[in-house]
Order: structure tokens, then sequence, then C-alpha cells
């Protein structure tokens, strides 16, 4: 396999995408500790990622979560799919912590092991995300 490093330019596309299959298992030491695994289907358009100038068309992210109360682990692999009918592989893995905010907001910080831009960043929470109940806007 040809293994080469793109700069990419990446929107927040696959967030906010739906489920396209997911299962989740209560641990229970603690409440609102839950093992899940999951798999994403973005069909992009006007916002799709970049790589080398060519646009991402589709995405699928395959992964799996430990979180305990929006807070905890996830990693996965992605595959994405170029207008020119390239496919390029990834994988992550995250640590996100989940708070609530003095203002009563729920806010979380995520690190993002592969990103050496971005890894540290404080992110928006809406309700129903994928880490326990909401959309994370980066």
């Amino acid at each position: 396999m040809n293994r080469r490093t793109f700069l990419s330019t990446v929107t927040a596309g696959l967030l906010g995408a739906p489920l396209a299959a997911e299962a989740a298992i209560a641990v229970g030491d603690v409440p609102g500790h839950q093992v899940r695994i999951f798999e994403i289907r973005a069909k992009y358009t006007n916002d799709a990622p970049v790589y080398a100038g060519v646009k991402v068309v589709e995405g699928w992210t395959r992964a799996l979560s430990d979180y305990t109360n929006g807070s905890g682990r996830s990693s996965g692999y992605g595959i994405s799919t170029l207008e020119n009918g390239d496919k390029i592989f990834s994988s992550f893995e995250t640590l996100l912590h989940t708070f609530v905010d003095a203002d009563g907001s729920r806010k979380s910080s995520l690190y993002d092991r592969d990103n050496p831009y971005g890894r540290h960043r404080e992110v928006q929470h809406h309700p129903g995300d994928l880490a326990g109940g909401g959309k994370y806007r980066l």
C-alpha cells in the first residue's frame, strides 16, 4: 500500500451526519458508563473536505466509544471517497471531557491525538451528539 501524507482542508462535515448503525451497552459499574460501536455515513455537497485539491464526495466512519456521562475515549477508522474515485483511509483516537460551565451550559474539551495543530480545543455541546447526546461544533 502506498502511504502518503496530504494537507487537508476539512470542515466539520461528518459532525451531525446521521448514524448508519449503532449499538450501545451500559457497563453497569457506575451510572452513565456506556460502551458503543457506531457507523456514520456522510454525503458531501458544497462543504466537502479537500485532499490535494480533490473533494471528498462520501465519508464513512466506523468507531467505538467508552464514555461516562459524555467524558471518555473514542477511536475508529474513516474511509473518504474522492470525486475521482480514489479512497483515503484514516484512523483516529480522541479524549473528550464534558463539564458544566459557570453559566450552566454543558461544554466539552476535545483532545485529538492525531491532530498536531488542534490537539486541545473547546467544543460547544448540543443535545443529541455522538458523545452522549449532541452535535459538536469545532
